[in-house]
């Protein structure tokens, strides 16, 4: 008895990979094919491999073709720049696979019921009463801290040994604080999301979120909550957060329920798994005529996949869809014109209008090699790349950037805009204290972020404006913060 139920677990778990596979085949067969046809007739690089891409198409061959190519490398990892905790920082590739295969079990109970807003009973919320131990004697504070003091400022400017003081070097006013929480046991940190307006932040792990309060120069962690599926994104908007993991739904964490909802956006048959989401009206002011027409939309966009959807918030129906030409890096809204952008993993720019779903313009951002972040705020469009490089333009001229920086030689992480400051901030996690913040109005970087001379130097892995962007916060491990208390700029 026992080995016809093993036998019918094993054909029901055949059946469901074949199921997969038949569906990657017909939404990627023109990707897979120009992808395989590079690589086994052309020999090319499989840059994607090399970097750990999150992209899992053609996965099996990939790594029957490294596994023939590299066995007398075995074990030693290719990266160059393998500094620390890199090898931690690997996608979550084989569990997103294996939830796919869930994905196709828990649908056929689905019945096609349209789920909204329903109640997430799976998710546990946990009170807690956790304090942030705050180291005060981490940093010499003559090194660190320009305060907004006319004879601190010059008695730093007059003692810094081997430093040119010209109009490129600008200073940073902040306060700075470590904290350390000891009972987070989490192996890495994800994501560090805040609530501009408030002094709350959010930091994501695998499959947990702490809630954070900043007050009285102290953090603490006040919740926790525990999914059972791997989170991928996560989307602060209007005060709650949008959560995507791996299944096919939206989950929303209304804060001031302290409760968890669940909307369906994709029928039972489709096996997309959600990469990020956009809101439109998210940090911008818009006139009562735009507010109506395009305030409620979203885009989403998935692994495995290189379509972005558009969605309602009012019906959470699909209403455009747009297609990218390879796979997707990042998208953004611009409001004032009504417009989309994205960017590919071939440097390929799409602009879409909004109001008639065509395509604008497809063109290459030839300032940047292998694209790694993409933003759009403002009139600002931001493009960042492996090699290190940001480039900042004007939107409505994307030909040449305003200026491009190249201060960072690893992979760029993401980039965030200070809502308040006209600043922004990117980051790279392969690199010691690789982490830097550009005044828009000089368009020169800060000299004294991370900080100017300590004898410790971390790697940062999340960062992020809060307090409608007075303060910033990273993580340099999964329970280590760093907080800056902004006071302005020289």
């Amino acid at each position: 008895m026992n080995e016809n139920s093993n036998d019918k677990s094993e054909n029901s778990v055949s059946s469901d990979d074949d199921q997969v596979n038949e569906f990657e085949k017909q939404n990627n067969n023109k990707y897979n094919n120009l992808k395989t046809k590079k690589n086994e007739e052309y020999h090319y690089f499989n840059l994607d491999n090399y970097l750990g891409s999150d992209n899992d198409l053609n996965e099996e061959n990939e790594q029957s073709y490294n596994n023939q190519t590299n066995k007398k490398v075995k074990g030693i990892s290719g990266k160059v720049w393998n500094d620390s905790e890199d090898d931690e920082y690997d996608d979550d590739s084989y569990d997103r696979k294996l939830d796919r295969l869930k994905i196709i079990q828990d649908n056929d109970h689905l019945n096609d019921n349209i789920c909204i807003d329903a109640f997430d009973e799976k998710v546990n919320v946990e009170d807690i009463s956790v304090k942030g131990n705050r180291d005060i004697n981490a940093f010499p504070s003559e090194d660190i801290y320009i305060y907004d003091n006319k004879d601190t400022d010059y008695n730093i400017y007059n003692t810094k040994k081997n430093k040119k003081q010209n109009e490129k070097c600008i200073f940073l006013k902040y306060r700075l604080h470590q904290y350390t929480f000891n009972q987070i046991n989490e192996k890495k940190i994800k994501q560090i999301v805040s609530l501009p307006n408030k002094n709350i932040i959010l930091s994501v792990y695998k499959n947990n979120l702490y809630v954070m309060e900043y007050k009285d120069e102290e953090l603490n962690a006040s919740k926790k909550l525990k999914f059972n599926k791997i989170l991928n994104y996560v989307e602060e908007y209007n005060e709650s957060s949008y959560i995507l993991s791996n299944d096919i739904f939206l989950r929303k964490y209304d804060m001031t329920k302290d409760a968890i909802y669940k909307t369906r956006v994709h029928n039972p048959n489709t096996v997309l798994i959600p990469k990020e989401i956009k809101f439109y009206t998210k940090n911008n002011n818009l006139n009562d005529e735009t507010k109506d027409e395009f305030s409620d939309l979203y885009s989403m966009s998935f692994y495995s996949s290189n379509k972005i959807n558009i969605y309602d918030t009012r019906s959470y129906d699909i209403v455009k869809s747009f297609e990218l030409s390879n796979r997707f890096i990042g998208m953004n809204f611009h409001k004032k014109t009504n417009r989309l952008f994205a960017i590919d993993s071939k440097g390929y720019i799409y602009n879409w209008c909004l109001n008639t779903n065509k395509l604008i313009n497809k063109m290459m951002d030839n300032y940047s090699v292998f694209p790694s972040a993409f933003e759009v705020y403002k009139d600002y469009l931001v493009t960042c790349s492996f090699n290190g490089f940001l480039n900042l333009f004007d939107i409505n001229n994307l030909n040449k950037p305003i200026k491009s920086f190249k201060n960072l030689t690893h992979s760029i992480r993401d980039v965030v805009f200070s809502p308040a400051h006209n600043c922004l901030l990117y980051y790279t996690h392969l690199l010691k204290n690789g982490i830097r913040m550009v005044n828009l109005d000089t368009k020169y970087v800060y000299c004294n972020i991370p900080w100017l001379t300590t004898r410790s130097k971390y790697n940062i892995y999340a960062a992020n404006f809060f307090n409608n962007g007075n303060n910033f916060c990273f993580a340099t491990s999964s329970n280590s913060f760093y907080v800056y208390d902004i006071c302005g700029y020289n």
